[in-house]
């Protein structure tokens, strides 16, 4: 390992809503503080999110939010000259090596600003720049949304064409706003650094997100095929899609042949247990320590959504714990190169590959065999390429130092 270094991680999500971004996230500050890293985690308060810190070994500052947005379930921090005075001494005091942010509104780019006039290095980890707003969303939209993400972060979001739909655009314009002011960016996915290279954003590094509390566990027994599906229950995740396929697949295997549990929370959940699917048993949202035990009484990991995902954590768990992906996104590849199976994304060929896998139990094996052999999600190397980003950090803010 490189010498040990201090790291402060910022994030303005609330740690306690669970999305991919969070788990990333804390599995970063676990990771980088087993290695003998120095951390600082950053966040919205969170009494949960603060005892991981404790038990993993980081420190942990909460910055107040004085209220919720409610529909995107994000603590409202405005970047404030006050904000930025507070984590510039933080920085004076604490002399970090580098400030890597996770997400881009008002705490992060506080924390991007604060850092810069205080000449430390900025990484931002970049987990989605393919935002997608609602279905009527249109040029005004796209208005009020540039003009809220000033108000919350006092950096210009101009129009351009990220393609999207205007307001989509505005929204990835929040993402490359900010990554345009990194020292370097970090994509968890090749397809994502691609589109973020395409949109002028220079240094981009590919480094797949890793967890530590993971383990490989044996196969249950089948049949039946036992599906487990854990996301957000949002439009862009497709579970309404997902359950039109294996009410299909049920169809014409029979009973006993296929067992679906849904993990999740959202504003499709009721209409998705509406559809009534026979062999379906709706979770909820379940807590981050229990992703192991379902996926261990799984034999395959349902990942429905297409042309959304960055890298969906869930497949670095799937992975971690020794089991396959049905995936309908031919561009999520990290991870997959054997341990995926390919279908399309509607609900008649996802039907075909559900039916295709109960009935040759060998298959599944093989998949989930073959995950043990993946390498991109190994937690020495998802910190050894981390210090490699932090070094060039460091070269890259040296060399733009007036």
């Amino acid at each position: 390992m490189a010498s040990p270094r201090r790291i402060v991680l910022v994030l303005d999500y609330s740690p306690d809503y669970l999305g991919g971004a969070q788990t990333a996230f804390a599995s970063q500050v676990e990771l980088l503080a087993q290695s003998g890293h120095v951390v600082l985690a950053v966040t919205p308060p969170s009494r949960a999110f603060a005892e991981h810190c404790a038990t993993v070994g980081a420190e942990h500052l909460e910055v107040a939010a004085p209220f919720m947005l409610p529909a995107l379930q994000l603590p409202y921090i405005r970047n404030t000259r006050r904000l930025r005075r507070r984590l510039g001494d933080l920085f004076a005091r604490w002399r970090p090596d580098a400030v890597h942010v996770h997400s881009e509104f008002g705490l992060c780019v506080a924390g991007v600003e604060a850092a810069q006039r205080a000449g430390v290095p900025v990484v931002h980890t970049v987990h989605t720049v393919f935002w997608q707003a609602p279905g009527a969303a249109g040029r005004l939209m796209a208005t009020g949304i540039r003009t809220g993400y000033r108000l919350v972060t006092g950096r210009r979001n101009p129009p351009r064409s990220h393609g999207g739909r205007p307001a989509d655009d505005a929204l990835r314009g929040m993402t490359t706003t900010v990554a345009r002011l990194a020292d370097v960016v970090v994509s968890p996915s090749a397809h994502q650094g691609d589109v973020l290279r395409s949109h002028g954003v220079a240094d981009v590094q590919v480094i797949p997100n890793s967890v530590a509390d993971i383990r490989a566990t044996p196969l249950p027994d089948q049949p039946p095929l036992r599906l487990l599906w854990a996301a957000r229950c949002e439009p862009e995740k497709r579970l309404l899609e997902f359950l039109d396929a294996v009410a299909i697949a049920q169809h014409q295997l029979g009973p006993g042949r296929l067992e679906v549990e849904v993990a999740g929370e959202g504003s499709l959940l009721p209409a998705a247990q509406k559809k009534g699917v026979p062999g379906t048993t709706f979770l909820g949202r379940i807590p981050h320590e229990q992703v192991g035990e379902l996926l261990s009484r799984s034999h395959l990991l349902a990942v429905t959504s297409h042309g959304f995902d960055n890298q969906p954590m869930t497949i670095v768990e799937a992975i971690g714990a020794g089991r396959g992906v049905l995936v309908c996104d031919p561009r999520l590849r990290e991870g997959l190169s054997r341990a995926g199976f390919l279908c399309g994304p509607e609900p008649e060929p996802m039907a075909a590959a559900i039916v295709q896998l109960a009935e040759k139990p060998e298959t599944v094996r093989e998949l989930c065999a073959a995950a043990g052999f993946e390498t991109e999600f190994s937690p020495a190397a998802f910190v050894r390429r981390l210090d490699e980003a932090y070094d060039a950090a460091a070269s890259h803010a040296r060399e733009t130092t007036p």
